[in-house]
């Protein structure tokens, strides 16, 4: 094997190195993000089934974690109503089987 196709195989195994940790990078940061959205959703939903906040409390949410750190991304009123569907979608003992099968 000549230079070139040497060097072409180890260049195609640090693209693979690469490649493979950046994948694993990306599903470690979607699997929190999804985290993020069931455990906020399910503290959202509790206090509005309890009517302990009501839709004022959630802009008002939204409006607290912007002022608190304006890089926050994806928290208005709209997307906290999201993650709160999203808790109460799949937060029957169905899901919750099948998640405890996953972990």
């Amino acid at each position: 094997m000549d230079a070139n196709n040497l060097a072409l195989q180890e260049f195609q195994q640090v693209h693979g190195i690469i490649s493979l940790r950046r994948n694993r990078a990306l599903q470690t940061v979607n699997n929190e993000n999804l985290l993020v959205a069931w455990e906020v959703g399910t503290f959202v939903s509790a206090r509005l089934k309890n009517a302990a906040w009501g839709s004022k409390t959630v802009m008002q949410l939204s409006e607290y974690l912007r002022s608190q750190d304006p890089t926050l991304r994806g928290y208005s009123r709209r997307n906290i109503y999201n993650m709160v569907a999203f808790y109460e979608a799949y937060s029957d003992t169905q899901f919750i089987e099948y998640q405890d099968k996953l972990e």
